[in-house]
Formats: structure tokens, C-alpha cells, sequence
């Protein structure tokens, strides 16, 4: 089934970060992760396969897209393992 081009609206998709605001994850949304250097753009979200695939952005310019897991990625919010771009 293909990726949802236009944001998924579902309870699936709200986390609460570190202060307890309520984010929803949307196509476009960028961000960076204490794992890797980068940037990460959300390029699709399929929340009946749990999934978001992703644009990670490198300095080096070796851009590169993966799929992910949504649950897993929101927990990542909730820990604080991510951090939203203005």
C-alpha cells in the first residue's frame, strides 16, 4: 500500500515531548537525533503499516531515505532522543 502524501490525522500520530506539550508528527516536519548527525525530513506517513519514510540530510551531501518505524520514532520524541526544527 503506498505512503500517504497529505499528513495522517490519528491518535496514532500525538506525542507528548519532554514538556509535556502535545506535537504531531506531519510530512515536512524536520528534525535532528542524538544518534547521528544530520538532519531527518518525514517524507511520508502510513499509520496503517506503522511506518514513516524519511530524507536523512548530511553535511557531506550523501542524502539518503529510509523507512522507519512510527511507534518507535514517536517514543524516540517522548525520551527526548529527537528535537524538532523551527
Amino acid at each position: 500500500k503506498p505512503f500517504c502524501q497529505t499528513p495522517v490525522i490519528g491518535s496514532g500520530l500525538f506525542t507528548n515531548n519532554l514538556n509535556n506539550n502535545k506535537m504531531k508528527l506531519e510530512i515536512g516536519m524536520k528534525f535532528t537525533s542524538k544518534w547521528f548527525e544530520g538532519t531527518t525530513e518525514i517524507l511520508a506517513i502510513n499509520e496503517e503499516e506503522n511506518t514513516l519514510d524519511v530524507e536523512i540530510h548530511r553535511a557531506s551531501g550523501h542524502n539518503h531515505s529510509e523507512e522507519w518505524n512510527l511507534q518507535h520514532t514517536l517514543w524516540g520524541f517522548e525520551r527526548g532522543e529527537y528535537r524538532l526544527l523551527a
